[in-house]
């Protein structure tokens, strides 16, 4: 074991209790959103398969896309008024809130007693980057978890989805896409760009107010809500956006996970002291 790596591991240890553990009750918060989310959307969704004489069951990324699949951009000329995803809103806001104040709060309370122990700012910030990750791979296993659980008690634990539900719920048509690519198009992009803002508006927390990152962020969430543009990265986080399922869109798995890294290299490399 390296020198660095035995600096890291008590801060890592430290994050892990004293920014997960011990803050609990909102990772279970969350968890008790997504299940009653997931049992709303399962009797709507049950009710009007049974209602329009449809075959097939719910799967779990039927439950996934509920909270993923995003809206459609504001159209002025469309006269259909201001639609908002809600779930999909809230998903990412309460996320922001659980990873953009910790780092702040833990640099007032424990940080330099522990930036003179490892005598290194770098090391410290390190520990917070892994923190962040961890954090928001915990909050994603939390969804899925629910998501499978609502799916086997609802429907069929599958990757599959449900064509009907798709189209009459997201408004999604599948055309023909692979369960390879729902997955990394509907789960594994979203994450990616979770990753990303959540190290960026950590890292931002330390530059300015805490509370002023989260405004920010609330307000890129927002502003992705309305406008499809790449450079809105949280548009990435939409299937009703993709290319997957929109064939005349720019917002690909591709453009996303290369605007995701960058964002975390970026975030990491600024983050340090």
């Amino acid at each position: 074991m390296s020198h660095k790596t035995k600096k890291l591991s008590p801060l890592i240890r430290h994050d892990i209790s004293y920014g997960i553990v011990l803050r609990w009750k909102y990772y279970a918060a969350a968890l008790l959103i997504f299940i009653l989310s997931s049992f709303v959307f399962a009797a709507h969704a049950n009710h009007f398969l049974h209602s329009s004489g449809l075959s097939g069951s719910l799967g779990t990324f039927d439950f996934i896309l509920n909270v993923f699949a995003g809206n459609k951009p504001f159209d002025a000329s469309s006269q259909t008024g201001i639609k908002l995803s809600v779930l999909w809103f809230g998903f990412y806001a309460y996320l922001l809130s659980l990873t953009t104040f910790y780092a702040s709060d833990d640099m007032k309370k424990s940080a330099s007693s522990f930036i003179l122990r490892v005598k290194s700012k770098v090391v410290w910030w390190a520990g917070k980057f892994i923190w962040c990750m961890l954090s928001v791979i915990l909050y994603y296993v939390l969804f899925v978890m629910s998501a499978c659980c609502a799916s086997a008690a609802f429907g069929k634990l599958s990757v599959l989805v449900n064509p009907y539900v798709c189209s009459e719920f997201f408004d999604i048509n599948l055309h023909g896409a692979g369960n390879g690519e729902i997955i990394a198009a509907c789960l594994l992009l979203p994450l990616a760009v979770s990753l990303a803002v959540s190290s960026f508006h950590m890292m931002l927390s330390l530059v300015i107010r805490p509370v002023y990152s989260f405004i920010l962020g609330i307000c890129f969430i927002a502003a992705a809500a309305f406008r499809c543009h790449p450079m809105l990265i949280f548009n990435f986080t939409m299937a009703e956006r993709n290319t997957l399922f929109s064939p005349t869109s720019s917002i690909s798995v591709k453009n996303g996970l290369i605007s995701a890294v960058c964002l975390l290299l970026v975030s990491f490399l600024q983050g340090r002291p």
